[in-house]
């Protein structure tokens, strides 16, 4: 980002005479006070939830990474953030590793957690990391004015549908489309957030797809399995879906049609990466 600093140091002396006399922010006057008061959040540049698989390659690195912000000026004698896990799916204790504190070094303000894990996990767990106690008093869990409690989801998969959940883009050029894979209601249902962005840019969809054991897709009846609104054609929903999959890869190849009213559309076909 280009930074334009001429003819502003007149502006910059002029605006501070005038700051003495009118509102400031509070934060401001609390950072010339503690170069070191601040809060912690998640880097929210990293995906917001990691996923980790097992059972694909058993010289995997086995520990999941999670990057967290210190927002204050310096960090000159280190920070410690305390955090609990809360089980989701399965129960973690006594099969994954970690320290049970968020670690800033010190004149660092990038801290981590990592969890450790073993490729010989039976099944799929979830958990939710909840940051609680920082060690210096100068420092608060999120924005001060944040009052709920700043948490991060955590999955290890296991499984041919479980192996596919993250976060995916696809091969069209020229876009940079993101989509998130997620469990469905059933044991063999995924959901593909979003594809309804590959026809109408911004636009929000939820579709439906059931995984075989083979990793072969298919999907509900069309009428369970909403597409959304196109501003063209009205309510839209997902047919004929087909196609396969590998978990281990991170692959998806995804075909089907659209329906609306009583037309629809030739096949359509995308491959989903995940990222």
């Amino acid at each position: 980002m280009k930074k334009i600093f001429y003819s502003f140091i007149v502006l910059t002396t002029a605006l501070s005479i005038i700051g003495c006399s009118g509102d400031r922010d509070l934060n401001d006057d609390k950072f010339s006070a503690d170069p070191q008061s601040g809060w912690v959040v998640f880097d929210p540049s990293a995906p917001s939830v990691a996923n980790a698989i097992v059972g694909c390659d058993p010289d995997a690195v086995t520990e999941i990474v999670i990057p967290l912000l210190l927002d204050a000026p310096s960090n000159k004698d280190g920070l410690t953030v305390e955090y609990t896990i809360t089980d989701t799916e399965g129960t973690s204790a006594g099969i994954i590793t970690h320290s049970g504190y968020a670690d800033f070094p010190k004149g660092s303000r990038e801290g981590t957690i990592t969890i450790g894990y073993s490729q010989d996990i039976a099944s799929s767990l979830g958990f939710t990391i909840t940051l609680t106690t920082p060690s210096r008093s100068n420092v608060s869990i999120g924005h001060p004015d944040n009052v709920d409690p700043l948490t991060y989801d955590v999955r290890i998969n296991r499984g041919i549908r479980d192996g596919l959940l993250g976060v995916y883009e696809d091969n069209v050029a020229a876009t940079s489309n993101t989509y998130v894979v997620s469990q469905g209601a059933a044991a063999n249902e995924i959901i593909i957030s979003d594809m309804s962005q590959l026809f109408t840019a911004g636009a929000t969809s939820q579709t439906r797809v059931f995984v075989a054991e083979d990793g072969t897709l298919s999907g509900p009846p069309y009428l369970e399995n909403y597409f959304y609104e196109n501003p063209n054609v009205g309510d839209t929903y997902v047919d004929n879906v087909s196609g396969t999959s590998d978990s281990c890869a991170g692959d998806i190849n995804i075909s089907f049609i659209l329906r609306f009213g009583t037309s629809a559309t030739g096949d359509q076909n995308v491959v989903l990466n995940r990222l």
